[in-house]
């Protein structure tokens, strides 16, 4: 398994410390993402301060270049704008759905506590009638 360590960040196109000392992480990787970073590594220059993600020179990404980026992505596989962040809520919402812990899906997100990680996730329907029929399940059990 290979992993990545988050040392730095970039944001608004400087290289800087993490947000907080709690910020550093090392984090798994799929192989089959290892296999597209790789790829991707190959075909940019060696980048500033070991980022993985940099412009056509090797510098960092101001956040304005990425958002219009990703929009450009979205348009291209033919799906409504979303901003960035949607990722992040998809990702909660699909690993919660697919039945980890809320505290996993917080540790892989990297938030500081479980009710930040809740409020990206949302209950769906089946959800939401199996939770209904537990419950009724419990009350009839008690009466």
């Amino acid at each position: 398994r290979r992993v990545v360590r988050l040392r730095q960040a970039a944001v608004d196109g400087r290289v800087g410390p993490l947000k907080t000392r709690t910020s550093a992480a090392t984090l798994p990787l799929s192989p089959a993402l290892v296999q597209l970073l790789a790829a991707y590594r190959a075909r940019r220059p060696e980048p500033v301060g070991g980022l993985v993600f940099t412009t056509r020179t090797g510098k960092p990404i101001h956040g304005s270049a990425w958002r219009r980026a990703f929009g450009r992505a979205l348009e291209r596989a033919g799906l409504p704008h979303r901003s960035p962040h949607t990722l992040r809520h998809t990702a909660a919402s699909l690993v919660l759905e697919a039945g980890l812990s809320a505290a996993a899906a917080r540790d892989l997100l990297r938030h500081s506590d479980v009710n930040v990680t809740s409020r990206y996730s949302h209950a769906v329907g089946a959800d939401v009638e199996r939770g209904a029929s537990i419950l009724s399940s419990i009350l009839e059990a008690n009466t």
